[in-house]
């Protein structure tokens, strides 16, 4: 009995200074207006430590493991102590000894204990000096990890990261940042400074939509360097590896392993002669990277994004040193590939036809069709769709393959071979050359039909996403250019182009009448008006005499003058000439 009341003035003492620093922790800051009164301080309990958290941008990727995660100095604790006067103990920072100071209590070694083991430590101090129920310990800020980079890396040394940090976030880091700031002890630009969490920033962010085949996350420097075969150098001696390209690809989170404090990590280079492994074939992402020890079939199919709907699972054949081996699927797993493996995957013998084409406009039901890519014809279309309303402009219909072009585009955008080899090897000018990459664009995006030619519906084949357009006959003819009232005219049967420029209103005074012309529907191909016949839809185009300006037009009259009197110059030269010479034949005579 008198123990214990040994130990009640003692538990007082310690809750009352315990609760009056928290108390006024909390209300730092504050005016005293704003003070909260004692009975109601739990209700008004603001957690400033946890408000700094969120304050700092201080971000974690999970919850910390209790059982896992070992204490070191900086890391910053709250020990509560459960009992018929309970304790918080919030704040509580590990010192550079890996101790924790307790008032009244005094100091308790935790470092490289685990939460868990630091928590059953704490709890047999605490029971030497008073009762309790039970005693917890959660981590607030978790310390900043020491990480060394050694190897190729470009700024290699000393680093701190938050914890859980993995591997990715400080490799990629130290390739593609910049120091900030100078630090002290170093040069104005900083450049020999150790980089620190808080002196350097992303110079180019890792942007995975434009990835190279060979896996150079869009960024030209990271080629460089081994990405898949990291070394990491742990405090007890034992090492582990990374691979970040892996990761990236597959999401395992065993190939960009948690960052732990006194790590190692060895960042080698990377050159052509490095061994390398590809998958190819029926595959939804063919590539070609760096190979790894251990790559099993699996692993690499995975990275390759698996098999496509084209593609056999039965089956993989493997490229090593001129050999070809088949391995089964059963055999995926165990399967350990060799250096400059190449994995094929073949195309099943049954293919599954997913193609499809659109037609819109003027027939019966307009939609979307499944086709066999090159084989299914127009015609056949046609005759899915329903076939042609009685208001189809057919002569003017044409296939919109967009798309091909725009694949074009994207595999080529800055130049495209075809046309270069044709400018290299001929002798036409740079304008007719720019033409034809303007008509092979033209014609490869939009192919003109005329559905009246049956024998043409039945030869053109569709492609996967084509679109057959019809347009609708409004029974109209348009006329443009010089005419007074351009517009559309009603579409009479034998009317040639003069009959529709009269209904215009005939011709402008600024208008060419030796140059009318006659713009075919939908082939939009130009025939001089007396040399075919105009159908409904067709343009009848009246061009203009060339526009000139004053200060033109004052150039051509003195380039006509001086023509004229360079004309002059040559005739009187020519005549002197002839003068002399006669002159001295004259006098040779005369003796």
């Amino acid at each position: 009995m008198m123990r214990l009341r040994s130990r009640v003035p003692f538990q007082v003492l310690l809750t009352v200074f315990l609760l009056t620093g928290s108390i006024a922790y909390g209300q730092q800051g504050q005016s005293n207006a704003d003070r909260p009164q004692s009975r109601d301080a739990i209700n008004q309990y603001v957690d400033e430590i946890g408000l700094g958290m969120i304050t700092n941008g201080f971000m974690m990727e999970a919850a910390i493991d209790p059982d896992s995660y070992l204490l070191g100095p900086m890391d910053a604790i709250t020990i509560t102590i459960r009992g018929a006067v309970p304790v918080i103990m919030r704040g509580i920072v590990v010192n550079p000894l890996g101790e924790v100071v307790l008032p009244t209590i005094g100091n308790v070694s935790v470092r490289d204990l685990t939460i868990t083991e630091a928590r059953e430590k704490i709890e047999s101090v605490i029971t030497r000096y008073y009762k309790f129920d039970q005693v917890t310990i959660t981590l607030d800020v978790p310390r900043p990890v020491a990480v060394h980079l050694t190897g190729e890396s470009p700024r290699p040394g000393l680093q701190y990261v938050p914890a859980t940090t993995r591997v990715d976030k400080v490799v990629l880091g130290n390739i593609l940042t910049t120091i900030s700031r100078p630090v002290p002890g170093t040069d104005d630009e900083g450049v020999n400074a150790a980089p620190m969490v808080t002196t350097i920033e992303p110079a180019i962010p890792i942007n995975l939509s434009s990835l190279e085949r060979e896996f150079e996350l869009g960024d030209s420097r990271l080629q460089h360097y081994s990405l898949r075969n990291l070394l990491i150098k742990h405090r007890d001696g034992s090492s582990t590896s990374a691979d970040i390209i892996g990761y990236f690809y597959t999401g395992d989170l065993d190939l960009n392993p948690v960052i732990q404090s006194g790590d190692r990590i060895v960042l080698e280079s990377r050159n052509q002669s490095s061994p390398r492994v590809s998958v190819s074939g029926m595959v939804k992402r063919p590539f070609e990277s760096e190979f790894r020890a251990g790559d099993t079939i699996a692993q690499l199919l995975k990275m390759a994004g698996g098999v496509n709907d084209y593609g056999s699972t039965e089956s993989v054949r493997v490229l090593s040193s001129g050999n070809v081996e088949i391995v089964s699927a059963n055999e995926f797993e165990s399967y350990e590939v060799e250096p400059d493996s190449r994995l094929i995957v073949n195309r099943t013998s049954a293919i599954r036809q997913n193609h499809s084409a659109w037609v819109s406009g003027e027939v019966l039901n307009p939609g979307i069709y499944p086709i066999i890519d090159g084989k299914t014809t127009v015609q056949d279309l046609i005759e899915m769709a329903g076939g042609l309303t009685e208001y189809s402009l057919a002569n003017a219909a044409f296939i919109d393959r967009e798309g091909l072009w725009k694949n074009l585009m994207t595999e080529q955008p800055d130049y495209d071979w075809t046309i270069g080899l044709i400018n290299r090897t001929s002798d036409v000018y740079t304008e007719s050359v720019n033409t034809l990459y303007l008509e092979r664009a033209g014609s490869l995006s939009l192919i003109p039909i005329d559905l009246n030619n049956t024998a043409k519906t039945q030869e053109i084949k569709l492609s996967d996403n084509d679109r057959l357009i019809i347009p609708k006959d409004r029974n109209s003819v348009a006329v443009i250019g010089q005419a007074n009232s351009t517009g559309y005219y009603p579409f009479k049967s034998g009317l040639s182009a003069d009959d529709y420029i009269r209904m215009a209103g005939g011709t402008t005074g600024s208008a060419d009448v030796g140059r009318i012309f006659v713009i075919k529907a939908g082939s939009m191909t130009w025939f001089k008006h007396n040399e075919t016949t105009i159908e409904s839809g067709d343009m009848v185009y009246v061009d203009r005499v060339p526009r000139e300006t004053f200060t033109t037009l004052r150039q051509y009259e003195l380039a006509k003058t001086q023509q004229r009197n360079s004309t002059i110059q040559i005739v009187i030269s020519g005549i002197s000439a002839i003068a002399g010479i006669l002159t001295t034949i004259l006098i040779l005579n005369e003796r």
